[in-house]
Protein backbone atom coordinates (compact mmCIF):
# COMPACT_ATOMS: atom_id res chain seq x y z
CA UNK A 1 0.00 0.00 0.00
CA UNK A 2 1.24 3.48 -0.86
CA UNK A 3 0.77 6.61 1.24
CA UNK A 4 1.34 10.33 0.66
CA UNK A 5 4.04 12.10 2.66
CA UNK A 6 4.36 15.93 2.68
CA UNK A 7 7.90 17.18 2.02
CA UNK A 8 9.78 20.45 1.67
CA UNK A 9 12.36 19.95 -1.10
CA UNK A 10 14.43 23.16 -0.99
CA UNK A 11 16.04 24.25 2.29
CA UNK A 12 19.17 25.96 3.63
CA UNK A 13 20.97 25.92 6.96
CA UNK A 14 23.69 28.24 8.28
CA UNK A 15 26.17 25.99 6.47
CA UNK A 16 25.30 28.19 3.48
CA UNK A 17 23.04 31.25 3.76
CA UNK A 18 20.23 29.97 5.98
CA UNK A 19 19.63 30.86 9.61
CA UNK A 20 18.58 27.45 10.97
CA UNK A 21 20.67 24.54 12.03
CA UNK A 22 19.41 21.22 10.65
CA UNK A 23 17.93 20.45 14.07
CA UNK A 24 16.10 23.80 14.21
CA UNK A 25 14.78 23.39 10.68
CA UNK A 26 13.44 19.93 11.43
CA UNK A 27 11.63 21.25 14.51
CA UNK A 28 10.01 23.97 12.39
CA UNK A 29 9.15 21.45 9.66
CA UNK A 30 7.33 19.25 12.16
CA UNK A 31 5.36 22.25 13.39
CA UNK A 32 4.24 22.84 9.78
CA UNK A 33 2.94 19.29 9.46
CA UNK A 34 5.76 18.10 7.22
CA UNK A 35 7.08 14.55 7.36
CA UNK A 36 10.26 15.10 5.41
CA UNK A 37 12.61 17.61 3.83
CA UNK A 38 15.55 17.78 1.46
CA UNK A 39 18.57 19.71 2.67
CA UNK A 40 19.98 21.64 -0.31
CA UNK A 41 22.59 24.04 1.00
CA UNK A 42 24.45 26.12 -1.57
CA UNK A 43 27.49 24.22 -2.89
CA UNK A 44 28.06 22.27 0.32
CA UNK A 45 26.80 19.13 2.04
CA UNK A 46 28.34 19.80 5.43
CA UNK A 47 24.93 20.66 6.90
CA UNK A 48 24.01 16.98 6.68
CA UNK A 49 26.36 16.08 9.53
CA UNK A 50 24.23 14.42 12.21
CA UNK A 51 21.41 13.66 9.73
CA UNK A 52 20.68 10.17 11.05
CA UNK A 53 20.48 11.29 14.67
CA UNK A 54 18.06 14.12 13.81
CA UNK A 55 15.90 11.77 11.73
CA UNK A 56 15.68 9.30 14.58
CA UNK A 57 14.99 11.92 17.24
CA UNK A 58 12.16 13.63 15.36
CA UNK A 59 10.75 10.76 13.28
CA UNK A 60 11.31 12.63 10.02
CA UNK A 61 12.93 11.79 6.68
CA UNK A 62 15.79 13.94 5.40
CA UNK A 63 16.87 13.63 1.76
CA UNK A 64 20.54 14.35 1.14
CA UNK A 65 21.00 17.10 -1.40
CA UNK A 66 22.83 20.19 -2.56
CA UNK A 67 21.97 23.28 -4.60
CA UNK A 68 24.47 23.95 -7.34
CA UNK A 69 24.67 27.73 -7.16
CA UNK A 70 26.36 29.16 -10.23
CA UNK A 71 26.39 32.36 -12.28
CA UNK A 72 24.12 30.78 -14.92
CA UNK A 73 21.42 29.11 -12.83
CA UNK A 74 20.66 27.06 -9.74
CA UNK A 75 20.03 23.31 -9.82
CA UNK A 76 19.25 20.97 -6.95
CA UNK A 77 20.67 17.48 -6.85
CA UNK A 78 18.96 15.00 -4.54
CA UNK A 79 19.75 11.50 -3.35
CA UNK A 80 23.53 11.76 -3.67
CA UNK A 81 25.64 11.22 -0.57
CA UNK A 82 28.84 12.85 -1.81
CA UNK A 83 29.73 16.28 -3.13
CA UNK A 84 29.78 16.70 -6.91
CA UNK A 85 31.70 19.78 -8.06
CA UNK A 86 29.99 22.32 -10.30
CA UNK A 87 32.87 24.72 -11.01
CA UNK A 88 33.80 23.28 -14.39
CA UNK A 89 30.35 23.95 -15.90
CA UNK A 90 29.83 26.49 -18.68
CA UNK A 91 26.44 27.71 -19.98
CA UNK A 92 26.58 24.88 -22.54
CA UNK A 93 27.94 22.04 -20.39
CA UNK A 94 25.38 21.50 -17.61
CA UNK A 95 24.81 17.95 -18.90
CA UNK A 96 28.33 17.04 -17.77
CA UNK A 97 27.30 17.59 -14.16
CA UNK A 98 23.88 16.01 -14.62
CA UNK A 99 25.53 12.81 -15.85
CA UNK A 100 27.70 12.69 -12.73
CA UNK A 101 24.59 12.91 -10.54
CA UNK A 102 22.70 10.27 -12.53
CA UNK A 103 25.75 7.97 -12.39
CA UNK A 104 25.45 8.18 -8.58
CA UNK A 105 21.70 7.34 -8.80
CA UNK A 106 20.71 10.89 -7.88
CA UNK A 107 18.25 13.22 -9.58
CA UNK A 108 18.44 16.86 -10.65
CA UNK A 109 15.91 19.68 -10.77
CA UNK A 110 15.93 23.20 -12.15
CA UNK A 111 14.93 25.52 -9.30
CA UNK A 112 13.23 28.95 -9.46
CA UNK A 113 14.13 29.25 -13.18
CA UNK A 114 12.56 32.69 -13.66
CA UNK A 115 13.43 34.40 -10.38
CA UNK A 116 15.10 37.76 -10.81
CA UNK A 117 18.79 37.17 -11.42
CA UNK A 118 22.07 39.01 -11.05
CA UNK A 119 22.93 41.32 -9.40
CA UNK A 120 19.89 41.00 -7.09
CA UNK A 121 20.15 37.20 -6.83
CA UNK A 122 23.36 35.86 -8.33
CA UNK A 123 22.59 33.23 -10.95
CA UNK A 124 18.98 32.73 -9.82
CA UNK A 125 17.63 33.14 -13.37
CA UNK A 126 18.17 29.97 -15.42
CA UNK A 127 20.51 30.54 -18.40
CA UNK A 128 22.04 27.12 -18.98
CA UNK A 129 21.39 25.58 -22.39
CA UNK A 130 19.44 22.34 -21.96
CA UNK A 131 20.28 20.23 -24.96
CA UNK A 132 18.26 17.19 -23.87
CA UNK A 133 15.30 17.72 -21.56
CA UNK A 134 15.09 14.00 -20.81
CA UNK A 135 18.07 14.64 -18.51
CA UNK A 136 15.97 16.95 -16.31
CA UNK A 137 14.17 14.97 -13.60
CA UNK A 138 12.07 17.79 -12.19
CA UNK A 139 11.32 21.51 -12.30
CA UNK A 140 10.57 23.61 -9.24
CA UNK A 141 7.44 25.27 -10.63
CA UNK A 142 6.38 26.78 -7.29
CA UNK A 143 8.95 28.58 -5.15
CA UNK A 144 8.63 30.63 -1.97
CA UNK A 145 5.54 31.07 0.23
CA UNK A 146 2.02 31.50 -1.19
CA UNK A 147 3.72 30.39 -4.41
CA UNK A 148 0.84 30.24 -6.90
CA UNK A 149 0.39 34.03 -6.97
CA UNK A 150 3.97 34.83 -7.96
CA UNK A 151 4.60 35.85 -11.57
CA UNK A 152 7.92 34.00 -11.86
CA UNK A 153 6.24 30.81 -10.66
CA UNK A 154 3.51 31.16 -13.26
CA UNK A 155 6.26 31.29 -15.89
CA UNK A 156 7.89 28.18 -14.42
CA UNK A 157 4.54 26.37 -14.41
CA UNK A 158 4.08 27.34 -18.06
CA UNK A 159 7.58 26.01 -18.86
CA UNK A 160 6.64 22.66 -17.32
CA UNK A 161 3.42 22.57 -19.36
CA UNK A 162 5.35 23.34 -22.54
CA UNK A 163 7.73 20.46 -21.89
CA UNK A 164 4.82 18.08 -21.23
CA UNK A 165 3.32 19.20 -24.54
CA UNK A 166 6.63 18.41 -26.25
CA UNK A 167 6.47 14.86 -24.93
CA UNK A 168 8.86 15.04 -21.97
CA UNK A 169 7.93 13.31 -18.73
CA UNK A 170 9.24 15.83 -16.19
CA UNK A 171 8.01 16.06 -12.62
CA UNK A 172 6.83 19.35 -11.11
CA UNK A 173 7.49 20.15 -7.44
CA UNK A 174 7.26 22.96 -4.93
CA UNK A 175 10.35 24.32 -3.18
CA UNK A 176 10.03 27.00 -0.55
CA UNK A 177 13.73 27.89 -0.75
CA UNK A 178 13.58 27.98 3.03
CA UNK A 179 16.25 30.10 4.73
CA UNK A 180 14.54 31.25 7.92
CA UNK A 181 11.23 31.26 9.78
CA UNK A 182 9.33 34.35 10.91
CA UNK A 183 5.87 34.96 12.33
CA UNK A 184 4.96 36.96 9.19
CA UNK A 185 5.51 34.09 6.75
CA UNK A 186 2.74 33.50 4.19
CA UNK A 187 1.27 29.99 3.90
CA UNK A 188 3.56 27.33 2.46
CA UNK A 189 2.93 24.61 -0.09
CA UNK A 190 4.03 21.01 0.39
CA UNK A 191 5.26 18.50 -2.16
CA UNK A 192 3.49 15.22 -1.42
CA UNK A 193 5.43 12.09 -2.38
CA UNK A 194 3.64 8.76 -2.80
CA UNK A 195 5.70 5.95 -1.31
CA UNK A 196 5.22 2.42 -0.03
CA UNK A 197 4.18 2.28 3.60
CA UNK A 198 7.34 0.79 5.07
CA UNK A 199 9.47 1.32 8.13
CA UNK A 200 11.15 4.72 8.20
CA UNK A 201 14.48 4.82 6.38
CA UNK A 202 14.13 1.20 5.26
CA UNK A 203 15.89 2.13 2.03
CA UNK A 204 17.32 5.54 2.89
CA UNK A 205 16.33 8.28 0.46
CA UNK A 206 15.59 5.91 -2.41
CA UNK A 207 11.80 5.62 -2.06
CA UNK A 208 11.44 9.41 -2.07
CA UNK A 209 13.88 9.89 -4.94
CA UNK A 210 11.99 7.31 -7.00
CA UNK A 211 8.67 9.01 -6.27
CA UNK A 212 10.01 12.30 -7.63
CA UNK A 213 11.71 10.65 -10.58
CA UNK A 214 8.56 8.78 -11.60
CA UNK A 215 6.16 11.69 -11.05
CA UNK A 216 4.29 10.22 -8.08
CA UNK A 217 3.90 13.75 -6.77
CA UNK A 218 1.05 16.10 -5.87
CA UNK A 219 1.56 19.69 -4.72
CA UNK A 220 -0.74 21.71 -2.47
CA UNK A 221 -0.98 24.68 -0.15
CA UNK A 222 -4.04 23.06 1.45
CA UNK A 223 -5.95 19.85 0.74
CA UNK A 224 -4.24 17.03 -1.15
CA UNK A 225 -5.69 16.03 -4.51
CA UNK A 226 -5.08 12.62 -6.02
CA UNK A 227 -6.15 11.35 -9.44
CA UNK A 228 -6.54 7.99 -11.13
CA UNK A 229 -7.50 7.33 -14.74
CA UNK A 230 -9.56 4.23 -15.41
CA UNK A 231 -9.36 2.85 -18.94
CA UNK A 232 -9.85 -0.64 -20.32
CA UNK A 233 -10.66 -1.92 -16.82
CA UNK A 234 -7.31 -0.79 -15.45
CA UNK A 235 -6.55 2.07 -13.06
CA UNK A 236 -3.56 4.31 -13.72
CA UNK A 237 -2.13 6.58 -10.98
CA UNK A 238 -0.35 9.92 -11.13
CA UNK A 239 2.96 9.42 -12.92
CA UNK A 240 1.67 6.33 -14.72
CA UNK A 241 1.46 5.56 -18.42
CA UNK A 242 -1.49 4.32 -20.48
CA UNK A 243 -0.58 2.48 -23.68
CA UNK A 244 -3.26 2.84 -26.34
CA UNK A 245 -3.26 1.17 -29.77
CA UNK A 246 -5.46 1.38 -32.86
CA UNK A 247 -9.23 0.99 -33.00
CA UNK A 248 -9.89 1.09 -29.28
CA UNK A 249 -12.48 2.87 -27.16
CA UNK A 250 -11.01 6.26 -26.21
CA UNK A 251 -13.43 6.95 -23.37
CA UNK A 252 -11.93 6.91 -19.88
CA UNK A 253 -13.05 7.73 -16.35
CA UNK A 254 -11.16 10.16 -14.13
CA UNK A 255 -11.47 9.78 -10.37
CA UNK A 256 -10.24 12.73 -8.30
CA UNK A 257 -10.15 12.57 -4.51
CA UNK A 258 -9.60 15.43 -2.07
CA UNK A 259 -8.08 14.86 1.37
CA UNK A 260 -8.75 17.75 3.76
CA UNK A 261 -7.00 16.06 6.69
CA UNK A 262 -3.41 16.49 5.49
CA UNK A 263 -1.21 18.82 7.53
CA UNK A 264 -4.20 19.27 9.81
CA UNK A 265 -4.72 22.77 11.24
CA UNK A 266 -1.67 24.09 9.35
CA UNK A 267 -3.73 25.83 6.66
CA UNK A 268 -7.19 27.41 6.33
CA UNK A 269 -9.84 27.48 3.62
CA UNK A 270 -12.76 29.89 3.55
CA UNK A 271 -16.21 28.29 3.42
CA UNK A 272 -16.69 27.99 -0.32
CA UNK A 273 -17.21 25.72 -3.28
CA UNK A 274 -13.97 24.97 -5.07
CA UNK A 275 -13.24 24.23 -8.72
CA UNK A 276 -11.40 21.22 -10.11
CA UNK A 277 -10.08 21.33 -13.68
CA UNK A 278 -8.66 18.49 -15.73
CA UNK A 279 -6.00 19.99 -17.97
CA UNK A 280 -4.08 18.38 -20.84
CA UNK A 281 -2.01 18.99 -23.95
CA UNK A 282 -5.34 19.82 -25.65
CA UNK A 283 -6.21 22.37 -22.99
CA UNK A 284 -8.93 22.02 -20.38
CA UNK A 285 -10.87 18.78 -20.79
CA UNK A 286 -13.50 19.54 -18.19
CA UNK A 287 -14.21 21.60 -15.12
CA UNK A 288 -16.22 20.60 -12.06
CA UNK A 289 -17.56 22.39 -9.00
CA UNK A 290 -16.36 20.79 -5.78
CA UNK A 291 -18.96 21.43 -3.11
CA UNK A 292 -17.74 22.45 0.32
CA UNK A 293 -16.06 19.44 1.99
CA UNK A 294 -16.83 17.19 -1.01
CA UNK A 295 -14.16 14.50 -1.19
CA UNK A 296 -14.53 12.98 -4.65
CA UNK A 297 -15.36 13.84 -8.24
CA UNK A 298 -15.74 11.32 -11.05
CA UNK A 299 -15.91 12.48 -14.65
CA UNK A 300 -15.42 11.15 -18.17
CA UNK A 301 -12.80 12.18 -20.71
CA UNK A 302 -12.04 11.28 -24.29
CA UNK A 303 -8.39 10.31 -24.76
CA UNK A 304 -8.35 11.07 -28.49
CA UNK A 305 -5.13 13.03 -29.18
CA UNK A 306 -4.38 13.27 -25.43
CA UNK A 307 -0.71 12.88 -24.44
CA UNK A 308 -1.00 13.82 -20.77
CA UNK A 309 -3.51 15.12 -18.23
CA UNK A 310 -3.42 16.52 -14.70
CA UNK A 311 -5.84 17.86 -12.10
CA UNK A 312 -5.83 21.42 -10.73
CA UNK A 313 -7.72 22.79 -7.71
CA UNK A 314 -8.83 26.46 -7.57
CA UNK A 315 -10.46 28.63 -4.93
CA UNK A 316 -9.92 31.49 -2.51
CA UNK A 317 -6.83 30.90 -0.40
CA UNK A 318 -5.30 33.45 1.97
CA UNK A 319 -7.72 36.05 0.54
CA UNK A 320 -6.75 35.45 -3.10
CA UNK A 321 -8.49 33.43 -5.81
CA UNK A 322 -5.73 31.15 -7.08
CA UNK A 323 -4.60 27.65 -7.87
CA UNK A 324 -4.44 25.84 -4.53
CA UNK A 325 -3.14 22.47 -5.66
CA UNK A 326 -2.19 20.41 -8.68
CA UNK A 327 -1.22 16.84 -9.50
CA UNK A 328 1.55 15.65 -11.71
CA UNK A 329 0.61 14.12 -15.03
CA UNK A 330 -0.75 10.78 -16.16
CA UNK A 331 0.71 10.02 -19.60
CA UNK A 332 -1.10 8.57 -22.61
CA UNK A 333 1.16 6.77 -25.10
CA UNK A 334 -0.24 5.96 -28.55
CA UNK A 335 1.56 2.75 -29.53
CA UNK A 336 0.20 2.82 -33.08
CA UNK A 337 2.21 5.90 -34.10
Amino acid sequence: MKIWKPFELHTHTFHSDGKHSLLEMVKEAKMLGLQGLALTDHNTMSGLIGKEEVESQFDINIISGLEWTTFYGHMNMLGVSEYIDWREFTPKSIHTGIKKVHDKNGIVGIVHPYRIGSPICTGCFWEYHVEDWTDIDYIEVWSGTLPSVKKDNRRAFHLWTEKLNEGYQITAVNGRDWHETTELDDPIAATFLKVDKVEKNADGDRAFINAIKHGEVSVSMGPLIDMTLEWNEQKHPIGGEILIGRNVDMKAKVNITVDYSVRERKWELEDQNLKISINSNKGMLNENVLLMNQEQIVSSVNLEEIRWLRAELYGVFNGVYTMIAFTNAIYVINTSL
